[in-house]
């Protein structure tokens, strides 16, 4: 599993975000207004402007997403926004309409009809003031608001504002470890950034808790405590639907979030369904190594079959993987190819490595006869590795720290309370080393903490004796990207086809 551990020069962090004043009691005294805040605001302006002269339906925008994230800090962006602008609109607050105009703030009467303003509205409605949805006075026929409606992924909420309302509905993504970095001095003065991305690696990227109090992340603690112990096959099962239906309960959302598939903007509805933190992803691994192998393969091809949780299918492979690698690793592995082999001194432009089991003719390749030339030779000078570990370790991070020794035959899986090792298990075999990753996914980089990790192991061979190994599912091709790190320039890169059946 991995977060979006992105750094400040990603697109999240850049000149137009800024520390707002909100100064409003009850409300943080200040907010860091994200990129993500403004694409919103602007998809709202876009989508306001498309559909404002609409007489039978009025426009209704929906912004759901991970609970914790700001969509309710959002509402106050987006009024000051509004206010900046001298465009009319409602904040709608405890049963109230509040009509913010250039003359001043006007709170609506309750006789007052929606039909009678002369133009359609903004109105910000947050589910923490209308938790069944949006009211009724302001979505009935005819309506001359533009309700643009915050809440929770809970699509009951919103599900039949269609009706009524030229609907649409966008998801905001979660924050990037940049961005919590960036806004830390603003929300958390004097918390040290360790202490956050301890938090932020254990239960994921939700600003309230990065920067909350105590009382709050124990509180948080013991409701993933609970929502781990009754992770069942069936409730495994159900969250296939997750993502189609932009949906997450309360018990879910600890474990699990949704965030816009990785390329998309906002005017898409395209997410992925991912495990909310490498902690936690060790933990629903744990959960997933239970099963039966037939659980598995029946819980991967339904993941799989869905593009919401074709990411999620990645944990089931990986579990699947360590069932059957704990008693019989048996497989043929052939080596990666890249332009160019491997790189002598950093490059301007760095061609990525490519695994050689699938037919690079027909692929969107620009340079795929050459590749196919070196996948051919590499087939022919395969390797297979078949043998039974004696035993599996599954260790923890202290046992590394204190230089664990590496014994013949064994099967250590990697845990995934952190994102920086790389790898998911790894067996010396007849003086071999091999590290495997499994991944279901098109692209993979190998991480710079590779290099410490095994550095800190004790009984390894020489590094011309490592083998680092991709296993995936059969017929795709998996790009790597040449490591950041030269030392891991000279590790050789095979890839090995597993079919879950």
């Amino acid at each position: 599993m991995e977060i979006n551990d992105s750094t400040a020069e990603d697109d999240d962090i850049n000149l137009s975000c800024y520390v707002l004043d909100i100064n409003i009691r009850g409300i943080e005294d200040k907010i860091w207004v994200r990129a993500e805040y403004i694409r919103m605001f602007k998809f709202a302006e876009k989508f306001y402007a498309e559909n404002k002269s609409n007489l039978a339906l009025s426009p209704c925008l929906v912004i759901t997403g991970q609970p914790g994230i700001g969509k309710s800090l959002w509402r106050w962006y987006a009024l000051r926004r509004c206010c900046a602008q001298k465009k009319p609109v409602i904040f709608y607050s405890n049963d109230t309409c509040w009509l913010f105009v250039e003359e001043g703030v006007f709170k609506q009467p309750t006789s007052f009809q929606p039909q009678c303003y002369n133009t359609v509205i903004w109105t910000l409605v947050d589910s923490v003031d209308a938790p069944s949805g949006p009211p009724i006075g302001l979505i009935t026929h005819g309506s001359q608001h533009f309700v643009i409606y915050t809440t929770s992924p809970t699509p009951s909420r919103w599900k039949k504002l269609h009706q009524s309302m030229n609907r649409e509905v966008r998801v905001m993504n979660p924050w990037t470890r940049a961005e919590i970095h960036r806004a830390a001095p603003i929300c958390a003065p004097g918390v040290s950034l360790t202490a956050i991305d301890d938090i932020f690696y254990e239960l994921g990227p939700i600003p309230r808790l990065c920067f909350g109090q105590e009382s709050l992340l124990i509180q948080h603690r013991t409701k993933l405590k609970v929502a781990l112990r009754n992770l069942t096959l069936s409730y495994l099962e159900n969250l296939s639907t997750a993502g189609e239906a932009l949906e997450l309960d309360g018990v879910s959302d600890t474990i699990y979030m949704l965030r816009r598939r990785s390329g998309v903007g906002v005017n898409s509805v395209e997410v992925d369904v991912m495990a909310i933190s490498p902690f936690v992803a060790s933990k629903v691994a744990l959960r997933l190594r239970a099963l039966q192998r037939h659980e598995l393969v029946c819980l991967f091809k339904r993941y799989n079959a869905i593009p919401s949780t074709r990411r999620m299918s990645g944990d089931v492979f990986k579990a699947y993987c360590h069932v059957i690698f704990s008693t019989r690793i048996e497989f043929d592995f052939v080596s990666m190819v890249r332009i160019g082999g491997r790189p002598k001194a950093r490059e301007r432009k760095c061609t990525q490595w490519f695994s050689s089991h699938t037919e690079f003719r027909g692929s969107a390749q620009s340079n795929a006869p050459e590749l196919e030339v070196l996948r051919a030779s590499a087939l022919a000078n395969g390797a297979s590795l078949g043998m039974y570990p004696s035993r599996v370790v599954d260790y923890d991070s202290d046992e590394v720290a204190g230089g664990l020794h590496i014994e013949a035959d064994v099967y250590y899986i990697v845990p995934l309370k952190t994102n920086q090792v790389g790898i998911d298990s790894f067996i010396l075999h007849k003086t071999k080393l091999y590290l495997f990753q499994m991944t279901v996914a098109d692209s993979h980089v190998i991480r710079d903490g590779l290099g410490p990790f095994l550095n800190s192991l004790r009984g390894l061979p020489p590094k011309s004796d490592w083998r680092f190994i991709f296993v995936k599912p059969p017929r795709t091709i998996l790009a790597c990207l040449v490591p950041p790190s030269a030392e891991l320039w000279d590790l050789g890169l095979y890839s090995a086809e597993v079919e879950v059946k």
